[in-house]
């Protein structure tokens, strides 16, 4: 692995100095001298060798300056030094769970946040229930190929819930916040919220994520129209935020069980669509009045679905406005 680092150094004197800096590598130290810097002036020095890092992990880059001032020479380095913790890319097969890489979903997306990914990532997630609200926005390095996967591998056994309005805020239990290229499977999803609930919200152009065999559970004696399985909408708390919520997400193999909507789905207007969401193999029961609402959506796929036993006797199982 190799780190390409960029250092703005900052002096503030009452009169022209010159400093020597230096950084320090698992590889070594490398020094360079700077020019005479008048008072609150700024230099960037880029070292010409890249760093090293021997095994993937956690490093501590340090730079300093030695002998400050040419004719005050300050040789305390601890009063003229830069720490920045630097992490490789993630890659490859971690562990959610007690005995895990990280003991939870949050911990392992701070990680993400940390370093980037470099490669196609996959979480075995340790079979439990996890209480947390899950943001899931953009990441450096995530893309069509380098993909973040949590894989529950028994629905039954592993749960991730959330009552809306907890300790985390918010409403949804997973908050595709502008995120891409996300998968969650072999889940149960749940939302205990009393008025307000969601299990999945997409905004911010939350596209190409995938829920595959999952339960998504609701309350199945809600009539509160905020109870919504899975919402495209650019506010948590409106079931009218139009916008480029959302495109190309799927939804297979799944169980949409309660609620009022079992999806409802907003796009931009009806001169700027969103694309190509599509359910595929899933089960709509118990719902209140919608199995899915779209609004502003277009070429969606809503194949070998089923919508059984809705709690209205007008409710639609399909419903596609423009």
């Amino acid at each position: 692995q190799n780190l390409f680092c960029f250092f703005f150094i900052y002096f503030f004197f009452f009169s022209s100095r010159r400093r020597h800096t230096r950084y320090i590598s698992v590889t070594g130290v490398q020094t360079c001298a700077l020019p005479i810097l008048s008072a609150g002036a700024t230099y960037q020095y880029s070292f010409a060798d890249s760093m090293n890092i021997p095994s993937l992990g956690s490093y501590t880059l340090k730079v300093w300056a030695n002998n400050a001032n040419d004719s005050l020479p300050d040789n305390d380095p601890t009063n003229d030094t830069l720490t920045k913790v630097m992490c490789t890319g993630m890659f490859g097969n971690y562990t959610i769970g007690a005995t895990g890489d990280y003991a939870t979903f949050n911990a392992a997306l701070a990680a993400l946040h940390n370093c980037g990914v470099a490669g196609p990532v996959n979480f075995t997630v340790q079979a439990g229930t996890y209480n947390e609200r899950l943001v899931l926005d953009e990441i450096i390095g995530i893309n069509a190929t380098n993909t973040v996967t949590f894989d529950g591998v028994d629905r039954s056994l592993a749960t991730i819930t959330y009552a809306a309005g907890g300790s985390a805020g918010g409403v949804a239990t997973l908050a595709f916040e502008g995120g891409d290229y996300y998968t969650f499977k072999n889940f149960t999803i749940t939302n205990t919220g009393s008025s307000s609930a969601i299990c999945a919200w997409f905004k911010d152009g939350a596209n190409y994520n995938t829920i595959d065999n999952c339960d998504l559970k609701l309350s199945t004696t809600t009539t509160y129209s905020y109870q919504v399985i899975v919402l495209f909408s650019n506010s948590e708390s409106s079931l009218y935020g139009y916008g480029d919520n959302g495109n190309y997400n799927t939804f297979s193999n799944s169980n949409f069980t309660g609620g009022y909507y079992g999806a409802r789905m907003n796009g931009t207007n009806y001169q700027t669509y969103s694309f190509g969401n599509s359910f595929i193999n899933d089960k709509f029961t118990e719902q209140y009045y919608y199995g899915i609402y779209s609004y502003y959506m277009n070429k969606n796929t809503v194949q070998l679905c089923t919508f059984t036993d809705f709690r209205r006797s007008d409710s639609y199982a399909y419903m596609r406005s423009e």
